[in-house]
């Protein structure tokens, strides 16, 4: 009976280790949405790329890039859209909050959290309701458990969640990379990190 535990156990451990990454790609599309936003980051070439891509197969008509507080609106049609005004919005955002422990400062919020944050001032001030959010695979997993907190059904929100085409999810090579399994291991620390502190926070 102890080794048949035992055993549940260990496969159950091999089991969610295996499905680490899978479990972090979390692809929500929308087919129509008020705008497509674009996450910064390293990567963040590609991610504007397949916010743009998204733009010409008809998605949407604005791109937001909250870090920046940007919007750019495109007109035409496919592929021959082009944009046609860009501008700054005007938001104040919210300033990041440090905590120190054991004499050093952490920041509470994550960037991606005050990205969310400033992208729903943004659509408020634009009026937007639906949008669709580019970023890297790996990353989808902890947009949507922020901005399920961040951007309430109550209020009539709707979001989606886009992976870049470049950097589809392949098991095989994240087991391989070193720097992969780095990059899996540090979003469900940063994933735990915003369970914790979101309790406290809105």
């Amino acid at each position: 009976m102890m080794k048949t535990f035992l055993m549940i156990i260990v496969v159950s451990l091999l089991a969610g280790v295996f499905r680490a990454p899978a479990f972090l790609v979390c692809e929500r599309p929308l087919k129509k949405a008020d705008c497509v936003m674009v996450m910064l980051g390293s990567e963040y070439e590609a991610r504007k790329r397949e916010a743009v891509s998204l733009i010409e197969k008809g998605v949407a008509d604005t791109l937001l890039i909250p870090a920046w507080r940007q919007v750019i609106r495109y007109k035409g049609e496919g592929g021959s859209r082009k944009p046609t005004a860009k501008k700054t919005v005007m938001v104040a955002g919210r300033p990041q909050v440090s905590v120190r422990i054991f004499g050093r400062r952490w920041d509470l919020y994550e960037n991606t959290h005050l990205e969310l944050l400033l992208a729903r001032e943004m659509m408020e001030k634009l009026g937007l309701k639906s949008a669709v959010v580019v970023s890297s695979p790996y990353h989808l997993r902890r947009l949507q458990l922020i901005a399920g907190q961040v951007f309430s059904d109550e209020d009539g929100y709707k979001i989606g969640l886009k992976s870049t085409s470049l950097e589809s999810y392949n098991f095989l090579a994240c087991l391989q990379s070193e720097c992969c399994r780095k990059y899996v291991a540090s979003e469900y620390l940063k994933i735990a990190w915003f369970l914790v502190y979101g309790w406290f926070v809105k």
